[in-house]
């Protein structure tokens, strides 16, 4: 694929180590730029990044946030059901899955979901210490730490 005027001029700044800012708007080839400059990294050798694997590891990168977003839906079902019974869960089910915000970043946001979904299970973790007061064992207090300290 060959660059653009714009990706180019990025791709030259870039071999000169500098710094680089890229302000760039939505469908503008920003992935595109990027997987050019996986290319000139000392990181993975040439003869392995190509575009080929770069748009593997793309569409596996969507697939695992997927995955995340399955699992925040899980959670918040856990967590409702848990406040207010099977109904309640089913609600919060349908209503997450359909919000379009929400849809979007299980495929597109690889940083801000797995945050999202930490934090509706380590939620659902001390939702199920409040409920245990005032004798709480102390694998539930194990699992709310873990819980919140990866969320």
């Amino acid at each position: 694929m060959k660059p653009t005027d714009e990706q180019q001029r990025i791709l030259d700044a870039f071999k000169t180590g500098e710094n680089l800012v890229i302000d760039a708007r939505a469908g503008t080839g920003k992935t595109a730029t990027l997987q050019m400059i996986a290319r000139f990294t000392a990181l993975i050798p040439a003869w392995i990044w190509t575009e080929e694997m770069a748009r593997f590891l793309f569409i596996w990168m969507v697939m695992l946030g997927a995955m995340i977003g399955v699992l925040g839906l899980v959670g918040a079902w856990h967590l409702a059901r848990r406040l207010a019974g099977p109904a309640a869960g089913f609600v919060a089910v349908v209503l997450l899955a359909t919000t379009p915000v929400y849809y979007g970043h299980m495929f597109n946001n690889p940083k801000d979901l797995p945050f999202a979904v930490g934090y509706i299970w380590a939620l659902d973790a001390l939702v199920a210490i409040v409920l245990q007061m005032p004798r709480v064992p102390r694998r539930a207090w194990i699992r709310f730490a873990v819980l919140a300290g990866l969320a």
